[in-house]
């Protein structure tokens, strides 16, 4: 079981746990396919001891079993391994650069194509949609969502929630700029916060694993904090060229507060669009 204890070690001076976690990951990707052994080792800690949590586990080998031999918990489990936990406008200041910065650019457009790639649970696909629509450009939009974890995916094309959240919600919608109220586009019904049907029309929930599939469009803007941050440096490098191919001439790339495009091989291609910011733009 993964502790805040001193790592147990054996005769070579590697921690059990890490142990434990590499054979959970070598299994998972010999009897499903799903690869987690390139995400960040810390990342990856934490969403094990998730899953053992959720499953009333004691150790990691206990969690591979119970996952190789019950199907109903082998879903669990990859689930809680592709799960970001995040927030609607999670991150207020880059909801409001968007909504202040990028937002007026993208009017100049047609027809808008926007890629929230590895979109988790959903909620920054719909705070996307939102801005879009407080912009009255939402009926020109496109917005894929795209995630590897088909469950995943399922719960957030249903746009249900804990309706706990909506306090939090609140606070980071007026702190990215919003004007009016978020029960506008999320009710509270049956004991859950629910997303305005109207507000899912033109987002498209769809499987895509970022790390081992192609580009398969190009995108004005492609949204994704946190999801660099999970890989290690090799597949942040590969999943960098996967972002760069999917973005038009002069398209953005917003990342996360905590994520920096510096050390990836198309750097050179991209240019910040403020001091402060963490959007992006492909210069070519």
């Amino acid at each position: 079981m993964i502790t805040d204890e001193p790592p147990r070690l054996n005769g070579r001076g590697v921690s059990v746990d890490d142990i434990e976690v590499q054979l959970l990951l070598e299994g998972l990707v010999q009897h499903t396919g799903y690869d987690f052994r390139s995400y960040d080792p810390s990342v990856i800690k934490r969403r094990v001891e998730r899953a053992l949590s959720a499953e009333g586990l004691r150790t990691i080998s206990e969690l591979q079993g119970q996952a190789l031999h019950d199907d109903a918990c082998l879903a669990r489990v990859l689930k809680a391994l592709a799960r970001r936990q995040i927030s609607m406008f999670g991150e207020p200041a880059l909801f409001r650069d968007v909504r202040t910065t990028i937002v007026p650019l993208l009017r100049t457009y047609p027809f808008l194509r926007i890629w929230n790639a590895g979109c988790s649970t959903g909620e920054d696909a719909y705070a996307l949609a939102i801005i879009l629509e407080e912009a009255g450009i939402y009926a020109r939009c496109r917005i894929y969502a795209t995630g590897a974890n088909r469950d995943l995916i399922d719960g957030a094309r249903a746009g249900s929630y804990d309706p706990e959240s909506m306090a939090e919600w609140q606070q980071n919608y007026a702190a990215s700029g919003g004007t009016g109220a978020l029960s506008d586009y999320v009710s509270i019904d049956g004991g859950a916060a629910r997303i305005d049907p109207q507000l899912r029309r033109n987002i498209v929930f769809a499987h895509h694993n970022i790390v081992s599939d192609v580009s398969f469009n190009e995108f004005h803007l492609i949204f994704c904090p946190g999801l660099l941050i999970q890989f290690n440096m090799e597949l942040q490098s590969r999943v960098h060229g996967v972002l760069y191919a999917s973005l038009i001439r002069l398209g953005f790339l917003a990342v996360g507060k905590d994520e920096s495009i510096a050390a990836s091989p198309y750097a050179q291609a991209y240019r910040r669009v403020d001091t402060d910011s963490t959007i992006y733009r492909r210069a070519g």
